[in-house]
């Protein structure tokens, strides 16, 4: 009865061998984690570390925010549908066994399209004028708005580096573009010009005019409009290093990024009336009205380098 007991317990111990995973380091034995937006801070530590567990990677797994550049080693990285991880300016390596991911995915991005520098705040307009006393005095010009700031630049990306032992099944694609540049800052508008005085009046003397009334003054020039800031330099793409059985799978995408669009030009200042002429008296005749000024000539879009383009993303 004690050999049956002891044959049976055994029989079912090498059942529980066979049943049970393999080796330590075997793929049947490795732990699987969750990778999400919500846990990346528990689980990115490891990975720095090096792990040889595998990563099922869900949603954008955005790293742009770190200060390192950042090393990543696991066995097996499965990225899902519409997952990825958004590197930014990062330098980035990525070491595994095996990457799993829906055949043409993009998997690694810098930049969303969306994501560019902000748009400076407007410049001042210029001041308007203010005619100082006198008869007949010309109208104060106004003065000219201020130039629009340029844009500010787009980011560049850096270094991504893939290293995968296994042969890929389908196509992944890389996204290393540059940052478009941010739009260019609008000019301030041209101050407006005063009016010109009126001229002096006419003075009799007792029997006859000693001094007819003067002419008004022009009206001053208004202030030209600022010119409008240019669009920011773009970013230029990164670079991708490829460590694989079968490089061509692993596919590098990326337009060159654009310089950001002019901001808007100041509108020139309005014109200053003429004075009016020095009124007559009993003898003398009055003055003539002063001629009107100028409308300030509105500002423009300073050298039109608005097609410049930032270098394409590049293998190393």
């Amino acid at each position: 009865m004690v050999n049956r007991i002891l044959q049976g317990c055994l029989f079912f111990a090498a059942i529980l061998v066979i049943l049970s995973p393999g080796e330590s380091g075997a793929e049947g034995n490795l732990k699987t984690h969750i990778l999400t937006p919500f846990n990346k801070d528990q689980l990115i530590p490891e990975l720095r570390r090096g792990s040889n567990d595998n990563y099922v990677v869900s949603g954008v797994i955005d790293i742009s925010g770190l200060t390192i550049n950042e090393v990543w080693t696991g066995h097996t990285f499965e990225f899902k549908e519409g997952a990825s991880i958004k590197v930014g300016t990062l330098a980035f390596r990525l070491d595994a066994e095996k990457i799993i991911a829906p055949d043409g995915a993009i998997i690694i991005y810098t930049f969303d399209p969306e994501e560019v520098p902000a748009k400076p705040a407007p410049a001042p307009r210029g001041e308007n004028g203010v005619t100082p006393g006198g008869n007949g005095r010309r109208g104060a010009n106004g003065s000219q708005g201020h130039n629009g700031i340029e844009g500010s630049a787009g980011l560049s990306a850096n270094l991504v580096v893939i290293s995968i032992r296994q042969a890929l099944n389908g196509v992944i694609k890389i996204d290393l573009h540059g940052q478009d540049g941010g739009d260019g800052g609008n000019a301030g508008n041209g101050g407006h010009a005063d009016n010109g005085n009126r001229g002096r009046r006419a003075s009799d003397g007792p029997v006859s005019c000693r001094s007819g009334g003067g002419d008004g003054g022009r009206g001053g020039t208004g202030g030209s409009g600022g010119n409008a800031g240019i669009g920011g330099k773009p970013g230029d793409g990164g670079k991708l290093k490829r460590i694989a059985p079968n490089v061509e799978k692993l596919v590098l995408i990326g337009e060159p990024a654009k310089r950001g669009n002019p901001g808007i030009p100041g509108i020139g200042g309005n014109r200053g009336s003429g004075g009016g002429g020095g009124h007559g008296s009993t003898y003398c005749s009055g003055g003539s009205g002063g001629a009107n000024g100028s409308k300030g000539a509105d500002g423009i879009v300073p050298d039109p380098r608005y097609n410049e383009l930032g270098l394409r993303p590049v293998e190393v």
